[in-house]
This record gives structure tokens, sequence and C-alpha cells, in this order.
């Protein structure tokens, strides 16, 4: 979002045999670089370095961190692209709307999404009920609410999921009228669905207090700021038991409740390119006092900043995978032909353009496209197929920019980051068996240039020069004796 703060995290390893400490990383954003001290890092040991970036302006960033030089320089260096929006459009589905002011399940969460210190326009919301939901077409939020919506059908369960595959944000939250069983068979799916957990059963128990998990950074964060007795005020009635958390790698607790079971308060997992936020409290007030609490406006807003639609993902790639960027349906590419700058390249490269439908590749540059009312002469209208641009040369890693032009539109242009691949990193050396596997049926003999053994290399091997030298000798020799021969003859 444009003026919040946007989190990163690196994660530095200290592969060498020495302790490093007093060291400074170089944290560039759009261009301007600023020292970051580095923690001290114990041989062998991983060190976390939050990074933080606040862009003023709407719009495509980039930064980028530098580790001080080393003995592999090409593993020093990441890149980010962030693309910071104004607006958010978040679509609220009340499972049980009521016409008294703050009754229903989404009124809290519509008024603290609508508060702000002069961002009151961050959030662009639409409350709906479940039945208009089932009912609702087009529009693409960046974050779906479920509150207490109970009887999904499999459609909507399937529409939900291509959604956050695609990029959404899902935040749900139970009431009295979900069916934990009905949630476990369309939205659990044995660990392949969206929840990150299996409901069980609705437990009432009195007990006050939320605790924060550490790791990773996540959308939660926020709340480590505040003071402990803010979070241990926070008073519980009921909520939603579940278990199988740890059961998938994409899962993670993000809190807990201050009970005796320390019992899951909110989960997140990665679906797709979009991440899902499940709470195990109602959104009201029905089973807990927290939404009259500040720190709920607090968690609500910092929640939905978090999990929102991102394109971070989609502009990261590896070192030697192909770039590949996919236009809208209906956009075709024109003239002059795509290209990408490329890191130290002198001039811009050309891309190739694919129609993704049939991946079958136009060739390096573009092929005409005729005016949109007017289809090529005997050939088949496919305008409307969606085409992907192609980019194959990323042996650089750093920032790679696309350029190309839509008919009759205009110019549009792409920031993606290439990192180096992390493989290359570890200098362990391989094992004699693995090398010998990648000569295939060749089996070479192996010398160590280092070895424990004091037996020298050249006792070891045999060095060719001394075969041709001694080759070359003798063949003298014999020339010699041969033309000695010969004059005798004669």
């Amino acid at each position: 979002m444009v003026g919040s703060a946007t989190h990163y995290e690196a994660v530095v390893h200290n592969a060498s045999e020495r302790e490093l400490s007093s060291l400074d990383g170089t944290w560039t954003i759009d261009g301007k670089p600023s020292v970051v001290r580095l923690p001290t890092i114990a041989p062998g040991e991983t060190a976390r370095v939050p990074l933080a970036a606040t862009f003023q302006e709407p719009g495509v960033h980039h930064v980028e961190f530098e580790l001080p030089a080393d003995d592999l320089p090409g593993d020093n260096r990441r890149w980010r692209v962030t693309n910071a929006l104004e607006q958010v459009n978040i679509l609220l589905v009340d499972g049980e709307p009521s016409s008294e002011p703050l009754a229903g399940e989404v009124d809290f969460l519509a008024l603290a999404m609508a508060i702000g210190a002069g961002d009151t326009d961050a959030f662009r919301v639409q409350v709906v009920t479940d039945s208009q939901w089932a009912t609702l077409g087009g529009g693409q939020p960046d974050l779906i609410v479920l509150a207490n919506v109970g009887g999904l059908a499999r459609d909507q369960v399937e529409r939900l999921e291509r959604q956050v595959a695609a990029g959404a944000g899902l935040m749900i939250f139970p009431g009295e009228q979900i069916d934990p069983t009905s949630y476990a068979q369309l939205l659990y799916r044995d660990g392949e669905g969206l929840l990150p957990a299996l409901p069980e059963t609705n437990i009432d128990e009195e007990f006050s207090g939320l605790v924060l998990e550490g790791g990773s950074p996540g959308p939660l964060d926020v709340l480590a700021q505040l003071k402990p007795a803010v979070l241990e005020r926070i008073k519980v009635r009921r909520f939603l038991q579940v278990r199988g958390e740890q059961d998938h790698p994409e899962v993670r607790v993000l809190a807990r409740w201050n009970n005796a079971d320390a019992s899951p308060a909110a989960l997140e997992k990665s679906f797709g390119r979009g991440r899902v936020l499940f709470w195990t409290i109602t959104a009201d007030k029905l089973w807990s006092d927290w939404p009259t609490e500040p720190s709920y406006v607090l968690a609500m807003r910092e929640a939905a900043s978090g999990i929102a639609r991102g394109d971070a993902e989609t502009r990261v790639f590896t070192s030697g995978e192909p770039l590949k960027v996919n236009l809208a349906e209906g956009e075709q590419v024109g003239t002059p032909p795509p290209t990408v700058e490329v890191p130290g390249a002198d001039k811009p490269q050309p891309l190739r353009v694919e129609d993704s439908s049939e991946k079958t590749s136009v060739g390096n540059g573009v092929r005409a496209v005729p005016p949109p009312d007017q289809p090529a002469p005997n050939q088949p209208d496919d305008r409307r197929r969606p085409q992907t641009l192609v980019y194959n040369d990323t042996r650089r890693a750093g920032l790679y920019r696309l350029l190309w032009n839509i008919v009759p539109t205009g110019s549009r242009n792409e920031l993606v980051a290439v990192d180096p691949d992390r493989r290359e990193s570890p200098l362990a050396r391989i094992a004699d068996d693995q090398l010998r596997g990648l000569w295939g049926g060749f089996q070479p003999e192996i010398i160590h240039a280092v070895s424990a053994s004091d037996t020298p290399i050249a006792v070891r091997g045999q060095e060719i020069w001394r075969t041709l030298a001694m080759t070359m000798l003798g063949l003298l020799v014999v020339e010699s004796c041969f033309a000695t021969w010969t004059g005798r003859q004669r």
C-alpha cells in the first residue's frame, strides 16, 4: 500500500569457518542505497535481517539487498519488484446480516476498514449477503472475507479456489451457521483445499489473551508492537477447535489463544499465488469482545493488507528460468517487435511471442496483427487467443524490463527480478561417485589436487607430455637411422 511500510526479510547464511561480525549490507530502494548493519553470524548459522520500504507513489518499485564481497560474489545480491497500490478492493460476504447497527456479521469489519489516520480511502469495501454473493458476477476483488457463511455450494468453492490460486486473498470467520463437517469436506479436503486446518467443533470456554507466534514475517506482526497487556485483555467465550495444522508445509499458525491447550487463533495457508487467513472466532462480538477493542481494528486492517492480492511472486524468477509474461485475454502485441532490457547488455534483446492457447511459438519478434475489426485474409480469427511474452536467456541475475506495444492501446512495460540459482551457492565438494556419474559411460580417473596423502599427483597419475616427448625422440632416432641407411644404398 502507498504510504505503508512494505516488509522484506533477507536470509543470510554463513558458510565459512569463521564468525562474521561488524559487516554492513546495502539496502537499495528505487536506486537509493542505505547501509544496514548485519548481525553477528556464527559459522554454519543463518541470520534473518528485517528490511522495510515505504513507497510514496503508486506503481512498480524495485528494491535490492547486497552483502559484502566474499569468495562467491555471484550470490551476494537479491532483487524484488513491488507494485504499490493506492486502494485494496475488499468483498465482505455477510452470512447473517442484520438491520440493527453493528449486529451483522461483518459490521465491525466494515467499520475497521473505514477507520484510519489519513488513509480512509485505502480500502474500497463492498458488503453483500451470502445469497447476493452466490449470484454476483464479474469483478476481481483483492480480498474476499467470508463471515459465518454456511451452505456453500461446490461451484462456489471451485470459484473461490480459482480466485485465490490466481492471487486473491481470502479471510474466513466461523459462526453459528457453520457446519464443521461440511466445511471439512468442501474447504479442507484432506489438506488440499483452502482451509489451513480441519474444523472439528465449537468449544465453550472462557479465557483471556492472544499470543503471537514467532517466525517469518506475517500479516499480524504489527500486533507485536503493542504492549502485552493490550492483547491479554481480549476475552473469548467460544472458539472453533481445529487440528491438522502441522500436516501441510504451506500452513503456519500466526497466533494462539491463551488457554490451557494454546488453541490456534489465526492460521495462514498459501494456496497457489494467494493466501488464506482463517480465524477461529466470529468477526462480530458473539464469541468474543475483541471487536470492541482498538487492537481489533489494527489487526484486521494489517491482516487485510498482508494477504490481499499481490504480484510480488509473479515478478520473481530464477536465473536460467525462462521469463514468461501472460497478456490479458484479447490483448494482441503490435509493432515494433517487443524487446527486453537485460542486465549488462548493450542493447535490448528481442522477445518471443507465443499463443498461450496453443503453446506454439510465433517466432522472434511478432507477426503482423490486423486492425481489431478486420481479420487477416484466409486466416482464422485468433485475435482473442491469450498471448505470452517469452525470453529464455536469463543467465544474468538482476532486473529485466520487458517492453511491448498492444494494438491499439499503446505501449506497455513490465519489470521483473531474476535471482541467482540457490543451488549454485553451496560450496561442498561433489562426491567422486557423483562426479563419475556425470560422465555417462566414460569412467575417468579422479585425482584430487588437495589430498591428505603425501603422495605427489605425478606419482599417482601419468603426465602425457613425457610420453609424447619420448615418442618424438624415438621418431627422430628412427628417421636418422633411416636416412643413414638410405645414403649408404646410393
